[in-house]
This record gives C-alpha cells, sequence and structure tokens, in this order.
C-alpha cells in the first residue's frame, strides 16, 4: 500500500470521535509504568464473532470479552516471544491468535484488533487479527494521528476522498481493500470523507468531520453488520465510540 498517497483520505476516518456515545468499556487491566514497559491492548471489533476469553501462555488473561470492549494495556516482557489466543468464552477452542513477537522495544505501546473478514473457504466470515505500534507523539504537534483498518466484513474494495470537492474527481478517490489498514498520518479537521462501494465516483456514505483535538491519536475501525457500515474511533485513553454516517 502508498501510505504516502493515502494521507488524506485515511485521517478522516478519525471524524466523529465528538459526535457520539462511549460503547467499549475496559475488560481488564493491568498496572504498569508505560514509560518504562512495553505494553498492549486489544480490542473486539468482529460483530460476526461471539463472546471470547483471552489467553496467554501462562493461562486466562481474561473472561467474556465481547464485540466492543477494549482491553486496558498488558505489559509484555522484554525478548521473548508471546502469543495471545482467543477461545470461544468457556471452552478451549481457540478460534484466533495474535503474535506478540518482536514487540520488545521498552516504553512502546502497541494496539491488537480482532475483526471479521469474508470468508474465503466457505460462506459466512472468518477472524483476522492485526497488531499495530502506536505512535509517539512530540507534545508541540498540532495534528491528530490516525490510523484506519477496513474491518467491514460485508463490504469488498472501497475507495475513499476527502473534502466536498472530491466528488465526480477520479483521481481524487483512492481504493482501500478488506483487512488493510493505512498507517498513522495527519489530519486537520473540519473536513468531510465520502465513501464510494460502487466506483462510480459517487459518495454512497458521507462523515461529516469536527474540529479534533491536538496532539494525540486515534484508530479508526471501519465495521459493518446487519444495521449497515459505520466506524469505531478508539482513542488512546482506551474509550471507543461508535460512529455513524451522515442522515441523507
Amino acid at each position: 500500500m502508498n501510505h504516502k498517497s493515502l494521507k488524506s483520505t485515511f485521517t478522516a476516518f478519525i471524524l466523529a470521535v465528538l459526535l457520539v456515545s462511549t460503547t467499549g468499556t475496559s475488560a481488564f487491566t493491568v498496572d504498569i509504568d508505560s514509560d518504562t514497559a512495553t505494553t498492549v491492548r486489544f480490542v473486539h471489533a468482529a460483530p460476526y464473532a461471539g463472546v471470547v476469553d483471552v489467553w496467554n501462555e501462562k493461562g486466562i488473561v481474561a473472561k467474556n470479552f465481547a464485540y466492543g470492549l477494549v482491553s486496558g494495556y498488558l505489559k509484555i516482557t522484554d525478548g521473548q516471544n508471546e502469543t495471545i489466543y482467543l477461545a470461544e468464552a468457556g471452552t478451549d477452542n481457540i478460534v484466533a491468535e495474535l503474535s506478540l513477537s518482536g514487540l520488545t522495544d521498552s516504553g512502546s505501546s502497541y494496539t491488537g484488533f480482532v475483526h471479521n473478514v469474508e470468508s474465503m473457504t466457505q460462506k459466512g466470515y472468518d477472524l483476522a487479527a492485526a497488531v499495530i505500534e502506536n505512535p509517539e507523539i512530540s507534545s508541540d504537534s498540532t495534528m491528530t494521528y490516525v490510523n484506519a483498518l477496513h474491518a467491514a466484513a460485508d463490504v469488498g474494495d472501497v475507495q475513499f476522498t476527502v473534502g466536498s470537492d472530491g466528488l465526480g474527481v477520479s483521481n481524487a478517490w483512492i481504493e482501500l481493500s478488506q483487512a488493510d489498514y493505512s498507517g498513522f498520518v495527519p489530519l486537520e479537521t473540519p473536513t468531510k470523507v465520502l465513501i464510494d462501494a460502487n466506483f462510480d465516483y459517487v459518495a454512497d456514505l458521507t462523515f461529516s468531520i469536527p474540529q479534533l483535538p491536538f496532539n494525540d491519536f486515534v484508530h479508526a475501525i471501519v465495521v459493518s453488520d446487519e444495521s449497515g457500515i459505520y466506524m469505531f474511533g478508539l482513542l488512546s485513553n482506551n474509550v471507543l465510540v461508535k460512529i455513524k454516517p451522515d442522515v441523507a
């Protein structure tokens, strides 16, 4: 993926963290010194997956981790490989794994995502996982930084544009495949993001982006279920908000 060319488009997914109420709460928290420890948190962003238990090699970490929940930050022992396992709640049936191998930089933090993708082998949905490093942002930054993840299992490739002038201009649209993500890029607001799922250069969904706070980062997760397409904005402080498109 060309992250540089996606800068304007993906940053728009930050959009409405100020527009909706919190939907996710912390499922488990570990008291750590974030300045010296390598840490990781997890978000359950798979609407077609059930409630899971979270395990590591030492045993169960969290029970009944449900869709829309965000964990607290867990400490990773530097210099050791570790794998997080997700099992159907109350069973030992593993449904997904997240490898934390190599996440050993002291003081770094990461976010692990579990989400649905369209199954390539059977009717329905599979689980996918990604672990992404959270950025270190300068204290004098005047930008908000966002990483966007296409986790909408009911939606294939789409294209996006930012601002009100992109509609109908073919070279203003950027394509994003399912299960792909942008990497962190800066956002200037307010603006609009337009989503085209039909590749006809006409927006199928529009999101209004308000003025956002500076000097912070957000993961923007595009998801879908029976109700349609929406987004989750995951803030650095573990708040998860549901983001709905503008009403036509």
